[in-house]
């Protein structure tokens, strides 16, 4: 586990949990889905599958980061091609509250 991190309450700035152990972008394994996004990052996305293949292990069995968060910034590389789910997740929703929970953050106080 983690060391608990200092977040601000409900907030997505700093924080970053939620893409912590996603290993690849999340709703871009169906090849239609990656259609509206640039050749680069397709083949990037299409590098780390095949590397999975190969391992016979996922990013997110490892606990990976997404391959577009940058750990430093704690920011999406590639936010304008976020996939929808990530677009979706409310800030403070159960999603998010599972995740900062998962990695020891703080929830805040509401």
């Amino acid at each position: 586990m983690t060391e608990p991190i200092d977040l601000p309450p409900f907030s997505c700035e700093g924080c970053g949990v939620c893409c912590e152990e996603q290993g690849l972008p999340p709703g871009y394994l169906v090849p239609a889905l990656l259609l509206h996004l640039p050749e680069a990052l397709r083949e990037e996305i299409a590098f780390h599958q095949e590397e999975e293949r190969q391992t016979g292990r996922t990013r997110h069995a490892r606990e990976l980061p997404c391959i577009w968060y940058d750990v430093e910034t704690k920011r999406c590389r590639h936010y304008e091609y976020r996939p929808d789910i990530c677009r979706e997740v409310p800030i403070g929703g159960s999603s998010c509250l599972f995740w900062r929970e998962r990695r020891a953050a703080p929830q805040g106080d509401g």
